[in-house]
C-alpha cells in the first residue's frame, strides 16, 4: 500500500513538473516569436544581419571605392550601408528619428558596427548621394550574379516584384497613377505606327475626330492604367494637358466622344482582332 502511494505521488509529481515545463516553454516560445516580429527588437535585428552578412561582404568593395584619397576621412562606408539597410528594412521613421535612435543605443551601434563618433544626417545624405541609384543597382546585380553562380537561386525561381509600381491595382500604394515621363511618352507616340490598326476600321464619318487621335487616347488609358474615361480625358485635355505629348491633331470637349468611340468599337464584327 505504501509503495503504491509512493508510486502514485511520484507519477503526480513528474506529471506536474512536465506540465509546468511545457507551459513555460510555450510561454517563452511565444515571447521569442513576439520578439522576432517586433521591428524594434535588437535580437531580431542581430539575427537579420547575421543572416545577410556573407552577402554584405560582397557589397562592401563597391562602397569602399567611394572613399576619397584626399581630404577629410569620411564616415565608414560599410557601416553606412548597414545603417541604410537597417533603416529601410526596420522602418524606424524619417532620417532624423533613425539617426537619433542609433546614437542613443550602444547595442544597435554594435550590431551595425558603427564607429565611435555620433552619426549625423549630413553624413547619411552624402552617402546616399555618393552611391546614387546606379550604385545600388550595381549592388543588386552583383548579388544576383553571385547567387546564380553559387546555385542558391536559378532562373526558374526568379520573380519580378512589381510592388513598388504605382497602379490602381495596388491598393497599398494609395491608388496612385503610374509615373508619366513626358519625354519618353512623346517619343513613344511619335514612333508609334497605327496605320495597320486603322485599316481594320470602317471609314469614319465626315467631320468626326481623327481615328488616330482616338486610338492614341485609348492606348494612353491602357498603358498608364487609368481607371475611368473621365479621368483619362482630364489627363489629356485638363490641367495636366498631355495632348501635345500624344501628338493629337484635334481635341474634343467631353469624354463622351471617347466613350462613343469605345461603344462603336465593341459593336464591330472584328473588335477582338482590333
Amino acid at each position: 500500500m505504501t509503495l503504491t502511494l509512493l508510486l502514485f505521488g511520484y507519477g503526480v509529481s513528474i506529471t506536474s513538473f512536465l506540465t509546468i515545463v511545457y507551459v513555460r516553454s510555450e510561454y517563452y516560445k511565444h515571447l521569442y516569436q513576439n520578439v522576432l516580429w517586433d521591428s524594434y527588437s535588437l535580437e531580431r535585428i542581430r539575427l537579420f544581419f547575421q543572416k545577410i552578412d556573407p552577402l554584405l561582404k560582397r557589397m562592401y568593395p563597391i562602397v569602399d571605392k567611394l572613399n576619397k584619397k584626399r581630404g577629410r576621412p569620411v564616415t565608414n562606408r560599410c557601416f553606412q550601408l548597414r545603417f541604410v539597410i537597417w533603416w529601410k528594412f526596420f522602418a524606424p521613421g524619417p532620417q532624423k528619428n533613425a539617426v537619433e535612435r542609433l546614437n542613443k543605443s550602444p547595442e544597435l551601434q554594435q550590431i551595425l558596427e558603427a564607429p565611435g563618433n555620433p552619426y549625423t544626417r549630413a553624413s547619411l545624405r552624402r552617402f546616399l548621394k555618393d552611391v546614387g541609384e546606379e550604385g545600388f543597382r550595381r549592388m543588386g546585380f552583383l548579388l544576383a550574379v553571385k547567387l546564380l553562380k553559387k546555385g542558391i537561386i536559378d532562373t526558374s525561381k526568379v520573380v519580378l516584384d512589381f510592388f513598388p509600381v504605382y497602379s490602381y491595382l495596388n491598393k497599398s500604394k494609395c491608388l496612385k497613377i503610374p509615373k508619366f515621363n513626358k519625354k519618353l511618352a512623346k517619343q513613344f507616340f511619335q514612333e508609334l505606327s497605327l496605320n495597320y490598326i486603322i485599316s481594320k476600321f470602317p471609314i469614319p464619318r465626315r467631320n468626326s475626330a481623327p481615328l488616330v487621335d482616338k486610338l492614341k487616347v485609348w492606348i494612353h488609358q491602357y498603358l498608364w492604367d487609368i481607371p475611368s474615361n473621365q479621368r483619362n480625358h482630364y489627363h489629356i485635355f485638363g490641367r495636366t494637358n498631355r495632348r501635345e505629348v500624344l501628338g493629337l491633331e484635334k481635341g474634343w470637349k467631353a469624354a463622351k466622344t471617347y466613350q462613343d468611340f469605345l461603344d462603336a468599337l465593341k459593336a464591330l464584327p472584328n473588335a477582338s482582332e482590333i
